[in-house]
C-alpha cells in the first residue's frame, strides 16, 4: 500500500491539479500527500432519468403480489457486497430486483431466492428500471462517487446506501434518502422497512 501511495502522489505531483468526484476521495487523496485536489462531483443525464419512464405493467409483472420493489442496479462483484439485501429480501411484502452482472451473480441468486435478477440493461431500458423501483439500496462501502444513486435519485426513487466514500455527497439522510452503518445487512433491512 505504502508503494502504491509513492507512485500516485508522484504521477499526480506532476499535474496541474488533481480532480477528486467525492468529498471523502478528496480527503483520502489530500491525507496521503496528493496536492492541489479539487472537488469535481459528476452530473446526470436528467432527460434519461427521469420519474416520468416508470412503467406500471413492469411493475406489476415484478411484484406481481403488490410488493414493495427494492432494487440494487451495477456490478455484481464482491466489493459491491450486493449480499447485504439478503435480509431486506427476507423482509414481508418486498421483493429485491437485481440489475447486473458479474462474478458474484451465481452466489447471489443462490443466497436470494426470492429477488429478480434482471441481469445486465442498458440506455432506456436501464432508466425505466431504476424509475420502476420503490426503494433504491446500494450497499458498496468503497465506492468513490456512486453514480447509480444519482441516477436513481433523478429518477424520483428514494435512496438507501452506506454512510461512507461518495453517497455521503449524494444522500440528505432522512431527506433524499437514509444512510446507514457499511457492512450491515440488518441495517439496509432496516432503512426499508
Amino acid at each position: 500500500e505504502a508503494a502504491a501511495w509513492r507512485r500516485i502522489r508522484a504521477v499526480h505531483r506532476a499535474a496541474a491539479r488533481t480532480l477528486a468526484p467525492s468529498t471523502p476521495a478528496a480527503q483520502d487523496l489530500t491525507a496521503h500527500g496528493v496536492p492541489r485536489v479539487q472537488l469535481w462531483p459528476r452530473g446526470v443525464d436528467s432527460v434519461r432519468f427521469h420519474p416520468r419512464h416508470r412503467d406500471e405493467a413492469l411493475h406489476r409483472a415484478l411484484a406481481p403480489g403488490g410488493e414493495v420493489l427494492v432494487g440494487y442496479v451495477g456490478r455484481l462483484a464482491p466489493e459491491k457486497r450486493v449480499d447485504l439485501l439478503a435480509a431486506t429480501s427476507a423482509l414481508p411484502g418486498v421483493r429485491v430486483v437485481v440489475v447486473g452482472d458479474g462474478p458474484s451473480a451465481p452466489g447471489l441468486k443462490a443466497s436470494m431466492p426470492g429477488a429478480v435478477f434482471l441481469g445486465r440493461r442498458t440506455g432506456d431500458e436501464l432508466a425505466r428500471c431504476f424509475a420502476t423501483l420503490d426503494v433504491f439500496v446500494h450497499t458498496g462501502p468503497l465506492e468513490t462517487f456512486c453514480q447509480t444513486i444519482q441516477e436513481a435519485m433523478a429518477s424520483g426513487v428514494p435512496v438507501i446506501g452506506p454512510a461512507a466514500g461518495g453517497p455521503l455527497d449524494l444522500v440528505a439522510h432522512r431527506r433524499t434518502g437514509l444512510l446507514v452503518p457499511p457492512r450491515d445487512g440488518t441495517a439496509v433491512a432496516r432503512a426499508v422497512a
